[in-house]
């Protein structure tokens, strides 16, 4: 006589079947993840690295045109109207 719950073979196989259909799962969006990864983040960096440079461009510029107008700000006079 048994003690124990005995499960039928094609209960085993469904359990079996169901945990390798969600390892698959895992790996597969392990490896999507991954992939996306190592591709965007390197074009959002360069994106910003770029935008950063243009910034710093127009910042160049409107200094070197300031300097070049001999435009001096004054904080200690009030605007004349």
């Amino acid at each position: 006589m048994e003690t124990g719950v005995t499960m039928r073979l094609s209960t085993r196989l469904t359990i079996a079947m169901v945990a390798l259909v969600l390892l698959t799962a895992t790996a597969i969006g392990l490896l999507t993840y991954r992939n996306v990864e190592t591709v965007v983040l390197p074009n959002g960096l360069e994106r910003i690295a770029n935008h950063v440079h243009l910034l710093a461009a127009v910042v160049r510029m409107t200094v070197a045109a300031i300097d070049l107008l001999n435009i001096t700000p004054s904080l200690s006079r009030p605007p004349s109207d």
